[in-house]
């Protein structure tokens, strides 16, 4: 039996693939690999408009601006089904994490493998 609903599939999957250092980008080619595979993982699965956000690559959360982590944030509302007038920033994050923890259903995330659901924009 699946988790995935029809409602599920008619949103847009959103995978969010980062590695922090360029360090991690020459040597960690299966991490990026793997994270990349989720788009076809969803594929799998059913979903058909699916969205990669990899702005961050190379990118330290340590002060440096992430674009495709602050584009994640503002899908955060939608992700819980909130209006567009929904908490930003940390809140967002909380909501987001929020989320994935109940599509998890209790098995763990993992930072590098998590694939969010979102309705679609």
């Amino acid at each position: 039996m699946t988790k995935i609903t029809p409602e599920h599939l008619a949103r847009s999957a959103y995978v969010y693939i980062r590695q922090s250092t360029a360090d991690q980008l020459t040597h960690n080619h299966e991490s990026r690999r793997r994270q990349y595979g989720l788009v076809d993982r969803a594929k799998q699965l059913g979903w058909s408009n699916i969205d990669v956000i990899d702005d961050d690559l190379g990118r330290s959360a340590g002060g440096i601006a992430r674009p495709g982590f602050e584009r994640l944030l503002a899908l955060a509302p939608q992700l819980a089904g909130l209006a567009t007038a929904a908490p930003t920033g940390p809140e967002s994050l909380e909501m987001l994490r929020q989320e994935l923890a109940r599509f998890a259903g209790g098995r763990p995330l993992d930072d590098d493998l998590t694939l969010a659901i979102v309705r679609r924009l």
